[in-house]
């Protein structure tokens, strides 16, 4: 089996090059997060470890290069339930555009819906996030286009594995 290359990013070792491209956009976007934070035994042999944790804000992210697949939707909703955090969906690289996120309160009365947000640039203590119902994603950039957003973005598209002789 081929092992994919680690990214070390801000003394980091993270498994894809794609969430060392959140992390920088996290930072770019001023959020705190924890990497990994810790597994959770959703239920009997279901361990589940998410991607980051934005630490100010109750929320969990799982990033993927693609669609989840129901697997893995099941295990957001268990982690949303178990707890009480909500759990952001970002399939791809940062951009201006629609995330789908699950809501504890949401699934805790039988609702199985993902709701859908935006990032917000700059770190607001109480909301880093913007319920974008009813914007398509162009709105959504002409909405949010800012000098922050733009060099979050960009940065995170940026990064580049530098190799490191061990």
């Amino acid at each position: 089996m081929i092992q994919p290359i680690e990214f070390e990013y801000n003394n980091i070792k993270f498994r894809s090059k794609l969430e060392a491209r959140w992390a920088v956009f996290l930072d770019k976007m001023g959020y705190n997060w924890v990497y990994e934070p810790e597994a959770f035994k959703l239920k009997d042999n279901l361990i589940y470890i998410p991607d980051f944790e934005l630490i100010d804000h109750r929320m969990y992210l799982e990033i993927k290069p693609r669609e989840l697949t129901e697997k893995e939707e099941e295990k957001c909703k268990l982690l949303c339930l178990k707890t009480g955090f909500g759990v952001i969906k970002c399939i791809g690289l940062p951009y201006y555009k629609h995330y789908y996120f699950y809501n504890h309160e949401s699934l805790k009365h039988g609702y199985d819906i993902a709701n859908d947000m935006i990032f917000i640039p700059k770190n607001d203590k109480y909301h880093p996030w913007y319920m974008a119902s009813g914007l398509v994603d162009e709105e959504v950039k002409d909405y949010f286009q800012s000098i922050d957003y733009d060099l979050a973005i960009n940065s995170a598209k940026s990064l580049r594995y530098e190799y490191k002789k061990r």
